[in-house]
């Protein structure tokens, strides 16, 4: 427990850092600016400067006497253990999963136990492979694959009492996994790893397992890297896999990443609000790759993500042998699920070489659904039945 509360005080502690030095440059701004465009510096001088100088040692002194006194709060909390309201674990992993959405890449950097490990898991737990081995045997080699969506979690499949993946273990007798996995880290890397951990899992399975793929959102872009990179490096679990479905999947981007890096660019134009403009920076790698749907390490190494110049996007075809599916939801005629236009959701794109070219057959549009509504929807979960069976 100790490195979790270690791991948290560590994140207030930097927290409370930033925002005085965003408030210290707002009050400078405020005091110093000669126009609404002008460029100012950052640190206050005089005894302002030193009030500022005073909190950020005040903080670091706090975040050392705390950490120091740990040992003590677990024993206070072994012995009130059975006193204390603790979170449920669904809960305490929602918000889990929640920050490594928001700051993973961080959480990751500094090896915090806070960083949530990419694991393929069932019922919450990490599966034996020789457990998983005789699951799938009995479920006639039908393995189906949860892949979930950002900030989210394996365990937030269930939405209000339905999972696509139980219902679909049932109806097909299959065995379904679900990947678990930090949304904040770069898709490109996260589909690497997942790749890896593919290979690893059917080197392990009888030679004639069927593989299948579920995905919400960021899960879908994840999927595909690992289809990319699993055909760069010859995986033969791409040789098992026969249908993939996409729910609400952002293929060429989504436009409220998009929208929130045009306000930074708006803020950093205004010195009253610039200094506020860092605080949208601490955005995950795994967020900004969200704007335009990057699935490859090339779209978007030596780049600063948070520059205004276009990124490099590589078409990424889908590969051959599989079939794909796409589902959106519009809340509007035309208009998307909230989160992703219909023509993301579909993968169309008017730049040679980009559009994903799913079959209209296998393209389907749930109305008057939203973003989450896709988890939980009965017609969604009709449709996935019906191309997987």
């Amino acid at each position: 427990m100790s490195d979790s509360l270690k791991d948290l005080t560590d994140l207030v502690v930097q927290a409370i850092l930033g925002v005085t030095d965003v408030v210290e440059e707002m009050h400078h701004a405020i005091a110093t600016t000669g126009g609404l465009f002008n460029q100012v510096s950052s640190r206050m001088p005089g005894i302002s400067g030193m009030i500022y100088q005073n909190v950020r040692d005040v903080s670091l002194m706090v975040g050392r006497g705390v950490n120091a006194s740990l040992p003590m709060l677990d024993k206070l909390v072994s012995v009130l253990g059975k006193e204390l309201v603790a979170l449920p674990d669904g809960t305490a992993q929602s918000l889990k999963a929640c920050l490594n959405g928001v700051l993973g890449h961080y959480l990751h950097q500094m090896q915090s136990a806070l960083a949530i490990p990419m694991q393929i898991r069932c019922d919450g737990a990490k599966l034996d492979v020789q457990d998983l081995v005789s699951a799938a045997r009995k479920a006639n080699n039908q393995l189906i694959i949860m892949v979930h969506g950002s900030c989210l979690s394996d365990l937030q499949w269930r939405r209000q009492g339905h999972d696509h993946g139980q219902r679909l273990s049932q109806d097909l007798n299959a065995k379904t996994l679900y990947l678990n996995y930090n949304t904040g880290l770069h898709i490109s890397s996260n589909g690497q790893a997942f790749s890896d951990q593919l290979e690893r899992l059917v080197s392990a399975l009888p030679q004639n397992i069927s593989l299948k793929i579920v995905a919400h959102s960021m899960g879908g872009l994840v999927t595909r890297s690992a289809c990319f990179y699993a055909e760069s490096k010859q995986h033969l679990w791409l040789q098992r896999l026969s249908s993939v479905v996409f729910l609400g999947t952002p293929h060429v981007g989504a436009p409220l990443e998009q929208w929130g890096h045009w306000a930074e660019h708006l803020m950093q134009s205004n010195p009253y609000s610039a200094p506020l403009s860092k605080l949208t920076k601490i955005r995950s790698h795994g967020v900004t790759d969200l704007r335009y749907g990057l699935v490859r390490d090339e779209e978007w190494q030596g780049r600063d993500r948070f520059s205004h110049q276009s990124f490099v996007r590589c078409p990424t075809r889908l590969p051959n042998d599989v079939c794909f599916y796409a589902i959106a939801g519009s809340l509007r005629q035309e208009s998307g699920d909230g989160l992703v236009p219909l023509n993301s959701a579909f993968g169309y794109c008017d730049r040679s070489g980009f559009d994903l070219n799913i079959p209209e057959q296998n393209r389907w549009v749930g109305s008057g659904l939203g973003h989450m509504d896709l988890l939980n929807d009965h017609r969604v979960y009709q449709k996935i039945k019906d191309w997987l069976a």
